[in-house]
């Protein structure tokens, strides 16, 4: 199981409104649970240059612009204001942002925060999604932060939770960050229209609480409902009861997945409900 409290958190920054949102709750989070915070500012810089023809072909990046980089050291100074300077380390990379971050999760992070436009549609097949390909192929969690969002404020936390492992090993992480929090866990359970609830309820009731304990902290809930589990979770992740969603970042293989996007995917375009991430069976076997 993925490390908790974690000990170190890395955030992207490019200084855009989600990315500073994001920056904002991992320092908030890092306070809490006194971790180390590393902030980690990716610059994708356009060629200035292209020669085609018999000679062979060269790149040319500009030159830095001095005082634009003072401005914003000084905005991320800023923004780290109150945060212990021994705890957190600025870092400037220059590159592609998925592999920028990829890299830092395959160190000694344990924690990942970003921002996300929520894109869809056509502005998604333009623009692609950073955070969504991070979390794809991420070996620790991921949060993802929306932009112009309230100040986060986490005290019930939603866990859907379908019973298989990579399932199981999300609502584990769920509830060390709920009991961390002291906020309320609440599991959500679809079942098929073939079941009905009150047949299911008392089994699963049993189960989680083999698993969750009965009584202790955090304090949780079963909450169920029968139908198609993706629509379900999106329509509680945006039902305003929730500061938080956790689940896996299971991708199923050979699926509509591929083309619609997975659970997660789906959510980050259609939620403005701040969500973590977990790794994926495939994810943590290639460790």
């Amino acid at each position: 199981m993925t490390p908790f409290p974690p000990k170190r958190i890395v955030v992207a920054t490019n200084l855009s409104p989600a990315s500073l949102s994001a920056l904002e709750t991992a320092k908030s989070l890092a306070l809490r649970w006194g971790s180390a915070l590393e902030v980690v500012r990716v610059e994708e810089r356009a060629l200035n240059t292209v020669v085609v023809g018999p000679a062979a072909a060269t790149d040319s990046w500009p030159e830095p612009d001095e005082a634009a980089e003072r401005r914003r050291e000084r905005r991320l100074s800023a923004a780290l204001a109150g945060f212990p300077p021994e705890r957190a380390l600025l870092r400037a990379v220059q590159g592609w942002p998925v592999r920028e971050m990829l890299a830092r999760a395959a160190t000694d992070t344990d924690f990942l925060v970003m921002g996300t436009h929520g894109f869809g549609g056509l502005r998604r097949a333009l623009h692609g999604s950073v955070t969504e390909e991070v979390i794809r192929a991420s070996r620790v969690p991921v949060m993802a932060i929306h932009a112009f969002g309230p100040a986060l404020k986490i005290t019930r936390i939603l866990a859907p939770w379908n019973g298989l492992p990579y399932a199981t090993r999300a609502l584990c992480y769920a509830r060390a960050l709920a009991g961390s929090l002291n906020a309320e866990l609440r599991v959500l359970r679809v079942v098929p229209v073939s079941q009905s609830i009150e047949e299911c309820e008392p089994r699963l009731g049993r189960r989680l609480e083999s698993m969750l304990g009965s009584g202790g902290v955090p304090a949780w809930s079963l909450r169920m409902r029968v139908g198609d589990a993706r629509e379900h979770i999106i329509q509680e992740a945006n039902s305003g009861r929730y500061g938080l969603v956790v689940l896996s970042a299971h991708r199923r293989p050979h699926s509509l997945d591929i083309m619609a996007g997975s659970t997660v995917e789906r959510l980050l375009r259609r939620s403005k409900t701040p969500i973590v991430a977990c790794p994926s069976e495939h994810t943590l076997s290639a460790r």
